[in-house]
């Protein structure tokens, strides 16, 4: 017998309530104030800013807080007491399991991810959202699933620990701090920049100039470039299909081209336009939550398929020799 008696709409199992950005901010922790709760702190356990209780919306230990805004829209975390950052959405569950909910909700992030709202900057579409038809179940057997999905979990935590005594391994011949609770994904992206740091340092052909005498020469970015580096523009979007598309700002905030993460809109661009992007440009995001502005990828799709957000600058570099 199927253990889901029925599956029924968010929206009528939870209460939300939208974090704000209260009046005082303070750098620095002080008496009787509270940590002020952004993704950095959940995501990171770094906590940088502390506000009052009595102008801000809070939080308790184990609740859960949805990203709503930017890039990482969509995406579940449990909670720390404090006060709930403006870009952040807390649930409370009614006849769910906290645990529950929080897996149901990380199993449906790409999906809320992919189909956001906004122009520019990305919000979680709160239709679509509080829509979501969850496999109802009774608390027991809610129970059971939340065991078996963590007993799974630490089955899979035994085969990471595999994989990062090889990471640390790997690591051991750059100059990439490992630390041993880190997430692999995140090391293995400090290892991409110190391979890139390295080539742009010339580290990586020294030998070989060295074999054949050659030089390594150092230029500025305005010599490289083919022209001004250029905000893009953010049309309206439409939710049919048209002819013309507009990249999201998860198009390129892992730094590698994502051709699924974009809009409809239904605007006539001119073919000969700046914003038509050609294959090997380079987006760099201006505007998006901190940890992701200044983030470079290059755009791999094919010329004149997209155009890029205001929220974006495009460098197009020179093939000419300098």
């Amino acid at each position: 017998m199927n253990k889901f008696l029925y599956k029924i709409p968010l929206k009528i199992l939870v209460a939300y309530q939208k974090g704000i950005k209260p009046i005082f901010l303070s750098d620095k922790p002080f008496k009787r104030g509270i940590p002020y709760l952004d993704i950095n702190a959940l995501e990171e356990d770094n906590i940088t800013q502390y506000t009052r209780k009595e102008v801000a919306e809070l939080t308790q230990e184990g609740e859960i807080l949805v990203v709503w805004d930017g890039s990482r829209s969509g995406l579940a975390f449990r909670s720390k007491s404090g006060a709930i950052g403006s870009t952040l959405m807390r649930l409370k569950p009614f006849y769910l399991l906290q645990e529950y909910l929080f897996y149901f909700l990380k199993s449906q992030f790409e999906y809320i991810n992919k189909n956001t709202s906004g122009a520019s900057i990305p919000h979680v579409d709160s239709e679509l959202f509080f829509n979501l038809e969850i496999p109802y179940a009774k608390i027991e057997q809610q129970k059971d699933i939340v065991l078996e999905i963590e007993e799974k979990y630490q089955h899979n935590s035994l085969l990471l620990k595999q994989q990062k005594e090889l990471m640390e391994e790997i690591l051991s011949t750059t100059n990439v701090e490992y630390i041993d609770n880190e997430d692999i994904e995140k090391s293995i992206k400090q290892f991409r920049q110190a391979v890139i740091e390295r080539a742009i340092n010339g580290d990586l052909t020294k030998k070989d100039r060295e074999k054949h005498n050659i030089e390594w020469e150092k230029t500025s970015i305005e010599q490289v470039l083919f022209d001004k580096p250029k905000n893009g523009y953010s049309p309206k979007p439409v939710n049919y299909e048209t002819m013309y598309k507009v990249l999201n700002l998860s198009a390129t905030s892992s730094g590698i081209f994502d051709e699924k993460q974009f809009k409809y809109f239904d605007e006539r661009i001119a073919p000969d336009s700046d914003l038509w992007l050609k294959n090997g440009d380079i987006l760099v995001q201006r505007g998006n939550s901190i940890e992701y502005v200044g983030v470079p990828a290059i755009y791999t799709g094919g010329d004149n398929e997209y155009i890029y957000p205001d929220l974006m600058i495009r460098l197009r570099t020179s093939t000419l020799p300098i």
